[in-house]
This record gives structure tokens, C-alpha cells and sequence, in this order.
């Protein structure tokens, strides 16, 4: 499953990834805010330390991908795959004083 796409550091705002094989991707540190990642496939990435605000990650497959210190802000993640993901001090995906959409 690893592939060979390094995206350390990139800087990859607003990206349309949308559909993408991306299993085993490295984005350590990746700037990822607002980036469309709708289904794809995440499986096994490292997006440990990535800025994810605003970024819409609904129905990407996150299995077993590594999230640690991930910043999440306001991310979409409805319908997305998080079975086995390191979540691990990710930021909230809400600030506690903003109201919760229901």
C-alpha cells in the first residue's frame, strides 16, 4: 500500500483532490486548508501536523491514516471513513464557544 507521493510541507490550499488514490501519501506538515478531498482514498496517509480547516474530507476513506496534531477546524467529515485512524490531540473540529450544527 505505500506509495511514493511526498507531500511534506506542500502547500496544497483549495486543491481539488476530490476522488484521489492517495493511500500511503506522506502530508506531514501539509497545508491543506479548504482543499476538496470528497472520497478520496486516504488509507494508511500520514496527515500528522497537516492544516485541514474548512477542508471537505466527506466520504474519504481515512482508514488506518495518522491525524496526530492534525488541525481539523471546521473540516467536513461526514461519511468519512475513520475506522483505526491515529487521532491522536487533533484539534477540535469546533471551537467550544461556536454553536454546534445540528
Amino acid at each position: 500500500m505505500k506509495k511514493d507521493y511526498d507531500y511534506e510541507n506542500a502547500d496544497l490550499h483549495s486543491a481539488d483532490l476530490r476522488g484521489a488514490d492517495l493511500r500511503g501519501a506522506n502530508f506531514r506538515w501539509a497545508y491543506l486548508n479548504c482543499a476538496n478531498l470528497e472520497g478520496a482514498n486516504l488509507e494508511g496517509a500520514d496527515l500528522g501536523d497537516a492544516f485541514l480547516k474548512r477542508a471537505n474530507l466527506r466520504g474519504a476513506n481515512l482508514r488506518g491514516a495518522r491525524l496526530a496534531f492534525a488541525n481539523l477546524y471546521g473540516a467536513n467529515l461526514e461519511g468519512a471513513n475513520l475506522e483505526g485512524a491515529n487521532l491522536w490531540r487533533t484539534f477540535p473540529l469546533h471551537q467550544p464557544d461556536e454553536p454546534t450544527r445540528r
